[in-house]
């Protein structure tokens, strides 16, 4: 038996074992035609024909793209609500005439409340657009019942503030997706141990990262010929998980290893930590969309699914050696060519 398909070959091919199998097929209409023909000195048979379909995959359809798009203006518009909500019910509190004074504290004026009046003051900025911010200021009132208050602020001032990184990490996270599925592979020679330790520079000011001892080992010959931007979404998600994921307070020093291995046609990456490990039942799911394996670690949801598309872009694979209590490995591997 034989095929070909017509708007893409013109030679004929051979069906092996009689079952075929298209892959790399872009989305459109195909129309594929067969043959066939008794072992010896017979002729072709009458070719037969088929149409079929191959859809976009629901990422790239217009209302996969819709539905994220309008989440993250829900997220956005919720989060800017209830600040507003909030600051109205502050106001209300605190702007009784003859009680209350309403300051606005600025960063050089943080230390002298703090030390007169025993109140803390907050600043937030959100840059997700230009010239858009979220700035929360605290009110001073001179009388002596601002304590109870003034821990009221805080709370309320908490959950806003984890509101926001909450919705800055979904919105970096539909950013990388768009990065990596819209763009090209662009190969650029990369320092690996210079390509790593700017990425640790980046994490440091992460929960707990001051007490976790970070190890950088490069075994390759070669500069690493990749593409530096797709790099950093796959090397910035294994980082961030590894800090997320620590026992912090063990009597074990937490670490993180990041490795770099060459060998003859492609290149291993791997990070490998001693956290808390991934629960064998979940292994097969992390990379899953939206799947979170728990709630006590914030994220999106997305961090896994967007990396395994990226390692899928540049033609490598991805897989992870974990045991719970023990710690996980990431394995990355990347074919040179």
């Amino acid at each position: 038996m034989q095929f070909r398909i017509a708007s893409l070959d013109s030679a004929w091919k051979t069906v092996p074992v009689n079952e075929l199998t298209l892959h790399d097929l872009s989305a459109g209409v195909y129309t594929i035609e067969a043959r066939a023909k008794k072992n010896g000195g017979y002729v072709w048979s009458d070719m037969s024909s088929m149409e079929f379909y191959v859809l976009k995959p629901f990422w790239q359809q217009t209302w996969f793209i819709a539905s994220v798009l309008l989440m993250v203006a829900f997220i956005a518009w919720s989060s800017f609500a209830f600040a507003a909500y909030i600051n109205r019910k502050r106001r209300q509190q605190l702007e009784t005439p003859g009680e209350s004074t309403y300051y606005r504290v600025e960063e050089d004026q943080r230390r002298t409340l703090d030390e007169k009046f025993g109140a803390r003051s907050f600043r937030l900025q959100h840059v997700a657009r230009p010239q858009c911010s979220i700035k929360i200021y605290s009110g001073i009132d001179h009388g002596s019942e601002m304590e109870e208050t003034t821990q009221s602020q805080l709370s309320y001032l908490q959950m806003m503030e984890k509101s926001v990184k909450k919705l800055e990490a979904f919105i970096a996270d539909v950013i990388n997706y768009s990065r990596n599925a819209r763009s090209a592979v662009q190969r650029t020679p990369v320092n690996f141990v210079l390509f790593i330790q700017q990425l640790l520079d980046d994490h440091q000011y992460a929960p707990n990262y001051d007490k976790i001892s970070f190890v950088v080992e490069d075994h390759t010959a070669n500069i690493i010929l990749s593409d530096e931007m797709r790099l950093k979404i796959i090397f910035n998600n294994l980082i961030s998980n590894a800090i997320k994921f620590h026992f912090i307070g063990n009597p074990q020093q937490p670490f993180v290893k990041i490795t770099a291995k060459e060998e003859t046609d492609r290149f291993v990456f791997s990070v490998a930590d001693n956290g808390t490990g991934i629960n064998p039942e979940l292994k097969d799911r992390i990379f899953d969309m939206f799947f979170r394996a728990t709630d006590s670690v914030q994220g999106s949801g997305l961090g896994l699914y967007i990396l395994r598309e990226t390692v899928h872009k540049l033609n490598g694979t991805v897989e992870v050696q974990s045991e719970v209590g023990i710690g996980t490995t990431f394995l990355v591997v990347l074919p040179k060519q």
